[in-house]
C-alpha cells in the first residue's frame, strides 16, 4: 500500500528503504547505495518503479562496556602501559 495520510508511520525509521510508490525494499548492498549509509537527505531512485523520492538517513549509536572480553583487553592495555 504505497504512502498515503494516516499510513506515513509505516515509512518512517526503518532498517532497509521502502518505496513510497510502489512499496519495494531496497536493499542498500544489492544495489550498491552504500552513501545512504550517510546521515541526511538523499535524493533516491527507486530501482522498482523508477521514481523519486526522499530518504532521510538517521543514525544512532549503542555502546557496551559489559563483556568479559573487554575486561581481558582492559588488563592487557593495562600492562603494557605499565612496561612502556
Amino acid at each position: 500500500m504505497p504512502l498515503t495520510e494516516g499510513n506515513e508511520h509505516i515509512y518512517r525509521r526503518n532498517y532497509s528503504p521502502l518505496c513510497p510508490y510502489c512499496d519495494f525494499k531496497i536493499g542498500l548492498a544489492k544495489w550498491d547505495l552504500y552513501e545512504l549509509y550517510e546521515e541526511n537527505d538523499h535524493f533516491v531512485d527507486c530501482p522498482n518503479c523508477e521514481r523519486e523520492f526522499i530518504l532521510t538517513t538517521e543514525v544512532s549509536f549503542r555502546f557496551s562496556t559489559d563483556g568479559l572480553s573487554n575486561k581481558k583487553k582492559l588488563e592487557e592495555n593495562k600492562n603494557d602501559k605499565n612496561q612502556g
